[in-house]
């Protein structure tokens, strides 16, 4: 019997594969989808289920109650299977997931949801129950099931999305238990799960579409001679499963033969085998061949991106933008479209939703790669059209820049050091390189001081290669400049070139300003992320008057009518400047003067408030300098503290009464009040050089409004010490670096200009800086398309310039500044409790790690005690998890015994990994001894 079956079905096979239309108009797929359902409903038991025994009955019962659900089709059918399913012990998280669709108690289904929630693994996935690990099987029942609800949790789903596309195969496949063997169920299991989510939430991402691309290229790589994945009754169900997960990652192109297939082996009593569960399988299968909506797509162009400009083409070199743009034709309210690039190697390397797709070639292998555009349908995820082109990726490495940093970065006469060169190269290559690199010292005449060569094994994969640091002593005996140069060179051509200068200096002066740039963070996010670079500039220098006394510093300013227009502009301006160079210890107050003097602000240190008030001071009348200092010497009285110097900074364009100026002027020297005298055109000089000189102040005369502010801020310089004047500070930033917004540089630049190669020159002017000063510049830089694994660099040649108190030019330059992108970035630091112990003591081992990123991670550690050699002596702690918060520090303590170990050097070896990525390893090492005499070490 069995016999005459199998050449029925192969008959019927035979017909199919021959005359499909005529077995189409015969039998149409609804009929068969309907006899189907007739044949399940009438072979459901009298107690509402499917299956043969308790395991099969669960499973099969709930597949069918689950279509019949969805499609709202036999009712009576699906009452009698729910309230059966209700009945059931849910023990596992199997049965479950299975279950809970189907419940309608309120209180029983907040109870299964809480089980699930809380029985969610660290990893995102679902074991069938708390006491094993997350397997695949399990999670997508339980996705599965929170897809059903109304509300779905999506933060609950979107972890367990994250398990499956973490566990999948490099092949593209899933397999039921770790490390297992590939399967066609589960994998197909999986991208129905994860199209179900697409369908249902209209949420995607690039991982779910690459995962889903690649598991049916695997599915289509495992289809057998005849187009299935088997026909026998044990395997038909992996057809039936591949067949629906193929269509909606690859198209019905894949299919259309087990489409007649399927359909061939169809019983005449409606089934497939007799089985229930193989029936509702090929029920759904066949349920895919539905009407959709229309979409085309024609072609598929492919761009190189420099920045804003693009140009079509199909070779690229490593480290390149691509991006294409698709021809399409679609309803984006019924199909959405995805992007895929598939390697050389067939596997899929990169998708993203839209009509247009960006990506860097990166570190990708030479050779030739395909962009796929696929529509798919938005209610059922079916593939409606898809169009392919493909590009060529070839072998490049290129040499982006090379820095060599000294430590120190100088040095002064007499000053012995030992200088340590490091030299290290920023690559973009996609092939690996034997490179031998020379770095030589010359002296300032030429003359060759050190060689030394290296062989260095450059890796594609590594963009920062830095070579073995080097040391040279330099002659400190006299003012020297030395050139350190390194070469890189291929078999005998030079392919790069960076060089630096270490100089040997006169003592720098005990008055100067010192200069340090720093990053706002450690790490830049790959994708889209920001960063903000700080220089900032100290007065340093010890005052004439070691440890002077605070000041209380009174403008008294002219505001007459002549002084109108243009020359009070420049007052006010200087006066502004002036304020700003107060101490916080110091105060200063503001008089204006014309016939009569007020007081419009009374002594403070709040310099924001001293601007403000002289920004809003007007100009009018005649002059009465006695006026003002006179309104000065009663602001001083009224504190009345000894220890404070008090110092008048008068400014005056007109004549005014002698005898009474200077009458005032004695009395504020009698009461050790020193006067600074600023004349502007065409005043009476005589006047104000005498009040300088009864007071022990200086005279300054601007014969213009233009010379102003210099001589106002020159007096202050002689009252606050200065550290240095005509401050310039200058930074460039690389075409092919990050992008700045000029509005948010502060302060706001004295220039911004740009090169013909793109490059990008700031400036910031600074009239001085007194001693005990800070002033600081910020640069904030943006990154939208940020690579993980490189390193930006952000900035070059940045300087600053100025004028010592002794009108020396001086110069300070600023090493380049760079910046890794990186997902995780760790500062691990390993402490035991001593650096020697006995045999059987117990080492202490405290762990700190940080986090130096702006975003919390995840990442799994190990542990492990070393010897000197390296092999693995003991694992104190394995694949345990940790996260951290944004900047955040944690602190772990564990415990060796050393009594089984003999006496030796041995190291603590800590790791943390992102799956098989490593992203941080350090060691500590310390010594076990033999002699009990020894004393130990604490550290």
């Amino acid at each position: 019997m069995r016999k005459v079956m199998i050449f029925c079905l192969v008959i019927c096979m035979a017909i199919t594969l021959f005359t499909p239309s005529m077995v189409a108009e015969e039998f149409p797929v609804e009929s068969r989808i309907d006899n189907a359902i007739e044949w399940l409903v009438a072979n459901q038991e009298s107690e509402g289920f499917w299956g043969e025994d308790p395991v099969t009955a669960v499973v099969d019962t709930a597949e069918i109650a689950g279509y019949f659900k969805a499609k709202s089709i036999q009712a009576e059918s699906l009452e009698k299977a729910q309230k059966w399913l209700q009945t059931l012990d849910t023990n596992n998280l199997d049965f479950t997931a299975r279950v809970l669709p189907f419940i309608r108690e309120e209180n029983q289904k907040k109870e299964l949801f809480e089980t699930i929630i809380s029985s969610q693994k660290y990893d995102g996935g679902w074991g069938i129950t708390n006491d094993f690990e997350s397997d695949v099987l399990d999670t997508v029942l339980v996705l599965n099931s929170l897809l059903e609800e109304s509300e779905p949790d999506i933060e609950l789903i979107k972890k367990g999305l994250n398990y499956l596309t973490n566990t999948q195969s490099e092949n593209g496949s899933w397999s039921y238990v770790f490390d297992g063997e590939p399967s066609i169920m589960i994998t197909s299991e999986v991208v129905l799960c994860l199209n179900k989510f697409v369908s249902a939430t209209n949420l995607t991402s690039s991982g779910i579409e690459t995962a889903l691309r690649k598991a049916g290229d695997f599915l289509v790589f495992k289809q057998q001679e005849d187009g299935t994945w088997g026909t026998g009754e044990e395997s038909i169900a992996d057809t039936l499963m591949a067949y629906r997960a193929v269509v909606k990652t690859l198209g019905h192109d894949p299919v259309l033969v087990v489409e007649n297939i399927i359909e061939a082996l169809q019983n005449e009593n409606g089934s497939w085998y007799d089985n229930p569960y193989i029936t509702i399988l090929a029920v759904k299968a066949l349920s895919e061949k539905t009407d959709l909506p229309h979409a085309k797509v024609s072609d598929i162009k492919v761009f190189k991106k420099d920045k804003e400009d693009r140009t079509e083409v199909y070779s690229f070199n490593a480290y390149e933008e691509l991006e294409t743009e698709v021809i399409s034709e679609y309803d984006n309210s019924l199909a959405k479209q995805t992007q895929f690039i598939k390697g050389p190697h067939g596997n899929i390397v990169y998708s993203q939703i839209g009509n247009f797709l960006n990506w860097n070639t990166m570190t990708s292998d030479p050779g030739t790669y395909t962009v796929i555009a696929q529509v798919k349908d938005n209610e059922s995820g079916k593939i409606i059209d898809s169009y392919e082109k493909t590009f060529v990726i070839k072998s490049s490495f290129d040499i982006k820049n090379i820095v060599i940093t000294t430590n120190p970065q100088s040095t002064s006469l007499n000053k012995s050091v030992t200088v340590d060169i490091e030299s290290a190269f920023y690559i973009e290559a996609n092939v690996d390189k034997h490179l031998n690199v020379t770095t030589s010292v010359y002296d300032i005449d030429g003359n060759l001081i050190n060689l030394y060569e290296d062989v260095v094994e450059c890796k594609a994969l590594k963009q920062v290669n830095v070579v073995n640091p080097k040391k040279f002593e330099p002659d400190v005996n006299s003012q020297n400049e030395y050139t350190i140069r390194t070469e890189i060179f291929e078999g005998d051509s030079k392919i790069g070139e960076g060089e630096t200068v270490f100089k040997v200096q006169p003592p720098p002066p005990p008055t100067r300003i010192d200069a340090q740039q720093s990053l706002n963070k450690e790490v830049l996010y790959p994708g889209k992320d920001s960063v903000t670079l700080s220089y900032k500039l100290f007065g340093e220098g010890t005052p004439e008057a070691p440890e002077r006394n605070p000041i209380d510093l009174v403008l008294i300013l002219d505001r007459s009518g002549s002084m109108n227009g243009t020359p009070w502009s420049r007052a006010k301006e200087a006066s502004k400047i002036i304020a700003d160079l107060i101490l916080p210890q110091d105060r200063c107050a503001v008089i204006d003067f014309n016939s009569s003097a007020n007081l419009r602000q009374d002594l403070t240190s709040d310099k924001e408030l001293l601007k403000q008030v002289i920004s809003g001071l007007g100009s009018s009348g005649g002059t009465s300098i006695d006026a003002g200092i006179a309104r000065g010497i009663q602001v001083v009285d009224s504190v009345d503290d000894p220890d404070r110097q008090k110092v008048f900074m008068l400014l005056s364009d007109g004549n005014s009464n002698e005898s009474r100026a200077l009458s005032q002027a004695n009395l504020a020297a009698e009461k050790g009040i020193t006067i600074f005298t600023v004349g502007l055109g065409g005043v009476n000089e005589g006047i104000l050089k005498n009040i300088a000189s009864v007071t022990g102040g200086n005279y300054r005369y601007s014969p213009t409004s233009d010379e102003l502010i210099d001589m106002m801020t020159e007096i202050a310089g002689e009252i606050f010490d200065t550290s240095g004047r005509n401050i310039v500070v200058e930074t460039t930033i690389p075409a092919d670096g990050l992008s700045v917004r000029e509005d948010t540089i502060e302060p706001e630049p004295s220039s911004v200009t740009t090169d013909v190669y793109g490059n990008k020159t700031i400036t910031w002017d600074y009239d001085r800086l007194i001693m005990g000063q800070e002033k600081y510049a910020n640069v904030t830089f943006e990154g939208k398309n940020l690579l993980s694994d490189t390193v930006v660099q952000l900035t070059k040649n940045a300087k600053i310039t100025y004028y010592d108190a002794n009108g020396t030019p001086m110069e300070i330059r600023l090493p380049d500044a760079n910046i890794a992108v990186n997902k995780y970035k760790l500062d691990t630091k390993i402490e035991t409790d001593k650096k020697q112990y006995h045999i059987g003591e117990d080492v202490e081992i405290i762990v700190d790690s940080k986090n130096l990123t702006s975003y919390s991670c995840t990442l799994t550690g190990k542990i492990e005690v070393v010897d000197d050699n390296d092999n693995v002596i003991k694992i104190i702690a394995k694949d345990k998890d940790t996260q951290w918060q944004p900047g955040e520090t944690l602190t772990c303590n564990y415990n060796w015994d050393t009594k089984d170990y003999i006496a030796g050097i041995y190291k603590v070896r800590v790791t943390f990994r992102e799956q098989d990525k490593l992203i941080s390893s350090q060691i500590e090492s310390f010594e076990i001894i033999p002699d009990r005499n020894l004393t130990n070490t604490v550290i």
